[in-house]
């Protein structure tokens, strides 16, 4: 699952984590790290994967039962002259095996991928003009009921 500052203080404590052993290539802990490159639509990735087991100190660790592993995404990407990056933390259920925590983040990228076409195309979510997320919502659900089937149909 990725981590969101919604998390508050899971998203914090591994953050601060991860970023405290990175400083030292993770020479006090045990991490895997997985390196892949991806060319398609007009750019070059670099996707730097690290996995860790939970340490037992984490904080908010107690809100999730099952959770086994931790880790971040490193992503540099290249189109044209441009050079852009970004992290992304996760947790999760999965033992340790770093290929196996890249294949599950790239599934959810394509969910989400295709999710927000699906929004973006299927229910014009891009065209509306309402910002309020309350009313967005109404619309949204109006919209759904208005697409009903009659008992008639």
């Amino acid at each position: 699952m990725a981590l969101k500052g919604n998390q508050g203080t899971l998203h914090d404590a591994v953050i601060n984590y991860i970023t405290k052993h990175m400083e030292n290539d993770f020479a006090d802990v045990t991490a895997r790290k997985y390196v892949e490159r991806v060319k398609g639509h007009g750019r070059k990735d670099e996707l730097i994967y690290y996995q860790l087991p939970v340490p037992d100190e984490l904080a908010g660790k107690a809100k999730w039962k099952n959770m086994r592993t931790i880790g971040v995404v490193i992503r540099m990407c290249e189109s044209g002259e441009k050079w852009t990056s970004d992290v992304r933390y996760y947790i999760s259920s999965l033992a340790l095996g770093v290929k196996r925590f890249a294949a599950c983040v790239r599934g959810h990228w394509g969910i989400e991928n295709t999710l927000h076409w699906c929004l973006d195309v299927t229910f014009r979510e891009d065209e509306s003009r309402v910002r309020n997320r309350t009313l967005a919502d109404d619309f949204g659900m109006a919209q759904t009921i208005r697409n009903q089937p009659t008992e008639a149909s």
